[in-house]
């Protein structure tokens, strides 16, 4: 058979029964002048393919072929020529190997042989066109061939033309994968077949829907498995996978995510949770719940969103907390966060503490990053202010003293928390939220530049805005506020977007005396290179127009005529002034 074993250096430290053999033929042709039996050479080529595999760096197709063409052959000598390529198919592997071994397919119904070795050899082949990419046509044809042959069909021969279709990329491949596994089905059922179907044929299918984006025709391939086919296959055990791979395919697109999804997979982990005890291998894990809290979140017909909260309670009671993950807690605060629920930040502190107390899961730097988003839209801004302060130096702490890299604070977690301080009332807001900055740079430079800390455009923005939003030292906080703004036009990598300058404007028209010049010239510097970048957006219209610029300064600035400042639009501005809005 394949079996290996260890021996010298020679084969480099291993063998196996075609290298024993092959020298031992060596040794036969030497001994015996070439007069060896076709017997014997037959014996090696069935060596030479029990051994043949798609990993092996010694390739026994070849060799077996090789032999081939020394020796006075037979069907059974070209038969396991054909095996040998056959096995060296790799799975989903573009290598020609099954194509090889139809050429000796061919070769042997030239002279066919007894039925029994070609009915094999149709088997063989066709399972070397199931691994094959784009074989299914082929391995249609070899199929087609093989119902001739008056020897029943093996399961193996079912399962192996539906592998083909379902790694089959074309148009129609599912469709057809399906057909046949309808066949299969139907035969099984009404007793023209009495091998229990394989469920690699049903979960093989239901993976090419999913692949193809048509979720309910990979529902409707699991039911046919479950409800009609299994009851009666006693060896067919679909497991927790299958299962899931139909809820994932609900759910792979978020913009196609409908109540309709919710329902049906939501359909799906009911029958699991009531069936499970009876088929273990079926138990929801935490992935199934995953996905139906996922297809909860984005269906956009919920009432109320503690519907999720309900769902991660039924995880928990459903796998006693063993296999609940942090993704799980995660995507629903994520649906807090995303949501217009004013008591958003209150629920996800109330998962934050259910997290930290349980015994299966703890937070990680998306849960906290997630909390402080939420609490980006308190009313109450001095607690949110508060709470994410705390929450990004308790994180800080934890880092420092695990050095886990899923606990590291990264660039959205000093974002939202700079963002938190935006309204606040504290008078140091915008001194601690550049300090905010400045720290993330300095662990980013310190980190070996880690991505995850990598700056964006969006804390100094945040920080523009901190200023604007601020009534104390007015001229120490426009400092701030315009080294920020420098800073950010100077980064290598970095440029201003239309929130940038809008911010900016904000600051100048709020901070800066409306009666003087420097207030005009700051903002007609900064809308210069606004227009240079093509981010005059409507909000930088806005700010403009609140400027204390008089109507033909505006006109001037605008290009157009003072009485219609307070109309133009975006849209009637110059083309390259809006380009990259």
């Amino acid at each position: 058979g394949r079996m290996q074993w260890i021996t010298s250096d020679v084969y480099g430290g291993k063998t196996c029964a075609a290298n024993e053999l092959e020298t031992l033929l060596m040794e036969m042709e030497e001994f015996f002048q070439g007069s060896v039996s076709l017997e014997i050479y037959n014996i090696v080529l069935d060596a030479y393919a029990n051994c043949a595999n798609s990993r092996s760096e010694i390739r026994y197709a070849e060799r077996a072929e090789e032999l081939l063409e020394r020796i006075e052959s037979d069907a059974c000598s070209v038969y396991h020529v054909l095996r040998a390529w056959a096995w060296q198919q790799g799975n989903r592997d573009v290598s020609q190997c099954a194509y090889k071994a139809n050429d000796y397919l061919q070769l042997l119904e030239e002279n066919p042989p007894e039925p029994v070795i070609l009915a094999k050899a149709y088997d063989v082949v066709l399972e070397a066109y199931s691994k094959a990419i784009g074989g299914a046509t082929s391995a249609d044809t070899i199929f087609s061939l093989r119902t001739r042959i008056d020897i029943p069909i093996p399961m193996d021969d079912h399962t192996n033309i539906i592998l083909a279709w379902t790694k089959d990329e074309r148009d129609g491949s599912a469709a057809k994968a399906t057909e046949y596994i309808e066949k299969l089905s139907e035969m099984y059922l009404t007793g023209e077949i009495t091998e229990d179907p394989e469920h690699i044929a049903f979960a093989a299918v239901i993976s090419a829907w999913r692949r193809a984006n048509k979720p309910e025709k990979a529902e409707k391939v699991l039911w046919l498995m479950e409800k009609k086919v299994r009851p009666k296959a006693k060896s067919l055990k679909p497991t927790v996978f299958t299962y899931n791979n139909v809820c994932f395919a609900y759910v792979a697109d978020s913009e196609t995510i409908t109540t309709k999804s919710f329902d049906a997979i939501s359909n799906i982990v009911t029958y699991m949770e009531n069936n499970c005890k009876e088929q273990p291998l079926i138990k929801p894990d935490s992935y199934t719940y995953n996905a139906l809290i996922t297809a909860c979140t984005l269906s956009g017909n919920l009432r109320s969103i503690e519907q999720i909260e309900i769902l991660l309670d039924r995880m928990e009671a459903m796998l006693q907390g063993g296999n609940v993950t942090n993704k799980n807690f995660n995507v629903v605060m994520n649906a807090y966060a995303k949501s217009k629920d004013p008591e958003a930040a209150s629920k996800v502190l109330g998962l934050l503490k259910r997290m930290k107390e349980s015994n299966f899961v703890k937070p990680d730097t998306i849960t906290y990053t997630t909390v402080i988003e939420c609490l980006t839209k308190s009313a109450n801004a001095d607690f949110a202010a508060e709470t994410a302060l705390k929450l990004l130096a308790e994180l800080d702490k934890i880092y420092q003293t695990t050095r886990k890299e899923d606990m590291m604070p990264n660039a959205r977690t000093f974002a939202m928390t700079i963002l938190a301080l935006t309204k606040a009332s504290r008078k140091d807001k915008v001194q601690l939220a550049r300090r905010l900055l400045d720290q993330q740079i300095k662990v980013y430079e310190s980190n070996r530049q880690a991505p995850a800390l990598r700056p964006t455009v969006h804390p100094y923005n945040y920080i523009i805005n901190c200023a604007a939003n601020s009534e104390h030292d007015r001229i120490e906080t426009f400092k701030l506020a315009a080294k920020t703004y420098q800073d950010l036009r100077d980064h290598p990598d970095l440029k201003p977007d239309s929130y940038t300058y809008c911010f900016w404007f904000k600051t100048c028209n709020r901070l800066l005396p409306q009666d003087g010049k420097i207030h005009e010239k700051f903002i007609k510097l900064a809308f210069k290179q606004c227009c240079k970048e093509g981010v005059v957006s409507s909000q930088v219209l806005n700010q403009i127009r609140r400027s204390n610029l008089t109507y033909e300064q505006l006109g001037e600035l605008l290009e157009c005529e003072p009485r219609s400042v307070k109309s133009i639009t975006v849209d009637q501005l110059a083309l390259p002034w809006t380009r990259n809005v």
